[in-house]
């Protein structure tokens, strides 16, 4: 398999994992886990599970600096980004939420072009427009849709496009799995002695327990999926490519979560769709 098909393979595995996280979270509600201790449990399961595969894979470690700069953006951006998403769920629908998130691919390709100089092809202004498009027309809100949680959804999608950018820079050249460690490490840091000093409780039923594990492990399958495309097909191009998250989110919040699809999501969906089709076709024309 190519570098290119791999990459499309494992951004397609990142969006399955990442779009189950939305509806894994609101169930855990229905089973009153507090917060807090699921972005905790999160992260801290993630981190005792990356740790032991990455020392045991003795990749040379990047310079002190760049993991001083990774475990800062797990402390600090993956944070803001992660709060964001998990309040958000409790003020909207997964489906919504997971939607409105996908507005950051905009923000990677126009960030990319002002501020690293990168050549956005005739190609890619296309599949973005697809891909924005079909996301506007998925944006079909319902009852139990807060402004609140619309508000924490945009603030999530211009978060993480800024998250991408900075992480696609920062981590060139270091194993991705290196790279997922470290920053899942700095956020399980912070969310660990949040959870203690606010005194979280722990889950109380078996299924809360069985929850807050499935959120923290497709966490590292998630990420660590996401930097390794990165580094095949590039942050624009993967950006793009996990705009079949939301899909996800959207039929799964409708089987397991009762939450209903529209036409126009539908119709967004297939456009969504039609973007990333487009994508894996077209040659990379940038420069990150």
């Amino acid at each position: 398999m190519s570098a290119r098909a791999t990459g499309w393979f494992l951004i397609a595995l990142s969006a399955a994992a990442f779009g189950t996280l939305g509806i894994f979270v609101k169930l855990a509600y229905r089973e009153a886990v507090d917060p807090y201790a699921a972005l905790a449990f999160r992260f801290v399961i993630a981190a005792l599970i990356l740790a032991p595969v990455a020392a045991i894979r003795r990749k040379a470690l990047p310079p002190v600096s760049t993991l001083r700069n990774l475990f800062l953006f797990g402390s600090c951006g993956y944070v803001a980004h992660s709060l964001c998403y998990f309040t958000a769920l409790q003020h909207a629908s997964a489906g919504l939420v997971g939607l409105l998130l996908y507005l950051y691919p905009a923000l990677v390709c126009l960030g990319g072009a002002l501020f690293f100089g990168e050549r956005l092809g005739r190609g890619r202004w296309i599949a973005l427009g697809l891909a924005l498009a079909g996301t506007a027309l998925a944006l079909s809100p319902g009852p139990g849709n807060r402004p609140l949680g619309i508000g924490l959804a945009l603030a999530c999608a211009v978060i993480y496009g800024a998250y991408i950018l900075a992480c696609s820079r920062v981590a060139r050249g270091t194993d991705a799995l290196t790279s997922t460690t470290v920053i899942i490490a700095g956020a399980a840091l912070i969310y660990g002695v949040t959870a203690l000093v606010l005194g979280s409780p722990l889950p109380v039923t078996s299924r809360g327990w069985l929850l807050v594990a499935a959120i923290g492990i497709s966490t590292p399958i998630a990420i660590g999926a996401l930097f390794a495309a990165m580094e095949r097909i590039g942050a624009t191009s993967a950006s793009v490519g996990s705009t079949l998250e939301p899909m996800v989110t959207v039929l799964l919040g409708a089987l397991m979560l009762g939450e209903r699809l529209t036409p126009l999501q539908l119709a967004g969906g297939a456009l969504i769709v039609a973007a990333i089709g487009w994508m894996a076709t077209r040659p990379t024309t940038s420069s990150p």
